[in-house]
């Protein structure tokens, strides 16, 4: 049997049914948000931990729930059912909570992103002449990026025996003895690699957070207005 809400419940039903809208937009953006960022970060895969990509993950993960919990929200809105709107309310707030402890993790990530890098540049230098693959990652880091080494591109001095890796020059992946690329090579890339890498990957994890914090306090509308309603269609049962 259907109930008749007030007016003022009657407008919270339509302002979280708008919201529902609101949260699908915003479900489907932190759905493309977190693969943009992952695909990023699967760039610099050798360079990074196994955490910048969870991070990512759990957004891709929440961004789809947040689209079948908006669902739920706007058929309990408009069917006024108390149990599919509270239910609502409760996996909303599941959701809040894992989005501020993602948007932390990846606040931590952000800050923590240049020694992380540093640790592995200095790993993975040292196997360059020993790992092709190794050798192309390199390649295609300093060719990309416009940089050389990880603080400078003297880094590349004791491993390569006083010499620098043709892609420190901007040279082609795998060119060999077309020319030699030194310190007073006009082409030498000068700036460091890990200064550049390093602000990529904290603007992309300080994103996230900012992204993430931004959708939680918006869903926190949602749940102040779903808990709301809810209550109200289930009070007016009561006096029937």
């Amino acid at each position: 049997m259907k109930i008749k809400l007030s007016l003022g419940n009657v407008l919270i039903k339509y302002m979280l049914f708008a919201f529902n809208l609101i949260f699908v937009v915003t479900g489907i953006a932190l759905l493309g948000f977190g693969f943009l960022v992952r695909t990023l970060f699967q760039s610099y895969a050798h360079f990074l931990t196994p955490k910048y990509f969870d991070v990512a993950s759990t957004f891709v993960t929440v961004g789809s729930i947040v689209v079948v919990v908006a669902f739920l929200g706007c058929c309990g809105a408009i069917k006024e059912s108390a149990w599919m709107v509270l239910t609502f309310s409760l996996l909303l707030g599941a959701l809040f909570v894992i989005e501020i402890v993602g948007s932390a993790g990846s606040y931590v990530l952000s800050a923590n992103a240049i020694p992380v890098i540093q640790d592995k540049f200095n790993e993975t230098m040292k196997l360059y002449n020993h790992s092709q693959e190794l050798t192309r990652v390199w390649d295609v880091l300093q060719s990309s990026l416009d940089c050389c080494g990880a603080q400078n591109y003297t880094d590349w001095y004791p491993i390569l025996n006083e010499s620098l890796p043709m892609s420190c020059c901007g040279d082609q992946i795998g060119a060999v003895g077309s020319r030699t690329c030194d310190a007073q090579s006009a082409s030498l890339h000068r700036q460091p690699c890990l200064h550049i890498l390093g602000h990529i990957i904290q603007d992309n994890a300080g994103s996230i957070a900012i992204v993430a914090l931004g959708i939680a306090f918006l869903q926190m509308l949602g749940i102040l207005f779903a808990c709301t309603l809810g209550k109200s269609i289930r009070y007016q049962y009561q006096q029937m």
